[in-house]
């Protein structure tokens, strides 16, 4: 048998792990909506609630068998070390997930506005990437210039048209 200082030390490092293990599943599971990453944080989140089941396990043969094996203190402190350090790494690292949804959803709202007043233009504007490629023509400049609309070559195949490098326009 152990000392009773030993074995409610221990019982408390094993319940903090515990917490440690299910609050880093909690968010591992959040992850999952703000980076679309389904299969990496499922596997993460388990692997967490499953470690944290372990505990669990641990705990209940601590509370029900009176403890009749000898304290192993040292592997239940490792335990709890590495269980913080995954809840603070994951910890950390949600921000910054969460600020990369912002900065893309910020982006696809900028895109839209700027999409919505190049169209609304009366002048004629035609946006071009580095290499030439068309990559937007407005209503004024498809009147000026003729052309109705813009295709990938792929898609313009059966179409006649100007080939403009891989593109056409018809």
């Amino acid at each position: 048998m152990i000392d009773k200082k030993t074995l409610i030390m221990e019982i408390a490092v094993i319940i903090i792990s515990i917490l440690a293990n299910f609050i880093s599943a909690i968010l591992a599971f959040k992850l999952i909506r703000v980076t679309k990453k389904h299969r990496v944080w499922i596997l993460i989140g388990t692997a967490l609630l499953l470690m944290g089941i372990r505990y669990c396990i641990t705990l209940f043969s601590f509370v029900s068998e009176g403890s009749l094996y000898p304290s192993n203190l040292s592997f239940e402190l490792v335990g709890l070390t590495t269980s913080i350090l995954i809840l603070s790494g994951i910890s950390l690292i949600f921000p910054l997930f969460h600020s990369i949804k912002q900065t893309e959803n910020a982006l696809l709202e900028s895109e839209e506005w700027f999409s919505t007043t190049l169209k609304s233009i009366g002048d004629a504007v035609i946006a071009t990437d580095i290499n030439g490629y068309i990559k937007f023509i407005n209503s004024s400049a498809q009147e000026l210039t003729g052309c109705c609309l813009l295709y990938t070559s792929d898609a313009a195949d059966e179409l006649d048209g100007v080939d403009l490098g891989g593109r056409r326009i018809i």
